[in-house]
């Protein structure tokens, strides 16, 4: 129970901070829930996708991490569906709302809804056993890292709407994260490096990323 409570801590405790701090002060729900709808519409496709076009590789129910080069491309030209949905959401945010509220009110539903559904409920499920398992530890901290990548990603996307643009270091650290999940199967199959190094060297994109994007949470436009 206190191995479950501390991932669950781990992984929920910053959107949680994000969630009283910025989404009900500023009245967000309404772009959380909008965006929590188009990550469900656009992970139906994307699956369906990956399912059709991505097959698993032999050996991959072993546990053992393998790096396939067109394997890993097809997966990341698939799950950049994301881009568009994240796209199509900040697109469709409550009008008069401010360019970097919507960047936070987009980012978070949709880093929430994935953290929930795709990774929070197999996750508190594996914490809750009777076994210690350190997996479930990395899994809460990419819950977290997710949620600073998602709202680069978005911050990234919002650059690109307005006249100001990405710039090509820009649309670099779109690639590298969209890109994160083939890095770290690269980094521990090719390198045998350990996760914690892979999980900062996550982190590290992400916050550049972050950084790039201008994303604040609070006060004016910087993006």
């Amino acid at each position: 129970m206190y191995h479950m409570l501390n991932c669950a801590a781990l992984a929920f405790g910053p959107f949680a901070i994000l969630y009283y701090r910025v989404i009900v002060p500023e009245a967000l729900l309404g772009t959380v829930f909008k965006t929590a709808g188009i990550w469900l519409c656009t992970q139906v496709f994307t699956m369906l996708a990956l399912a059709s076009f991505v097959p698993p590789e032999e050996g991959s129910f072993s546990g053992a991490a393998s790096f396939v080069l067109t394997h890993e491309l097809a997966r990341t030209a698939i799950c950049a569906l994301d881009l568009v949905g994240m796209y199509v959401a900040a697109g469709w945010a409550d009008r008069g709302v401010s360019r970097h509220l919507k960047v936070l009110g987009v980012g978070f539903g949709w880093a929430a809804t994935d953290a929930v559904l795709a990774s929070g409920v197999p996750l508190v499920y594996s914490a809750a056993s009777s076994e210690f398992d350190i997996g479930n530890t990395y899994s809460a901290v990419r819950c977290s890292l997710k949620l600073l990548g998602t709202l680069a990603t978005v911050g990234l996307l919002e650059r690109a709407r307005s006249k100001r643009g990405t710039g090509v270091f820009g649309v670099l650290m779109l690639v590298l994260l969209e890109a994160e999940q083939s890095l770290g199967v690269f980094l521990v199959a090719e390198l045998r490096v350990a996760q914690p190094v892979v999980l900062l060297v996550q982190f590290c994109v992400a916050m550049l990323a972050y950084k790039v994007a201008g994303v604040t949470l609070s006060g004016s436009d910087t993006v």
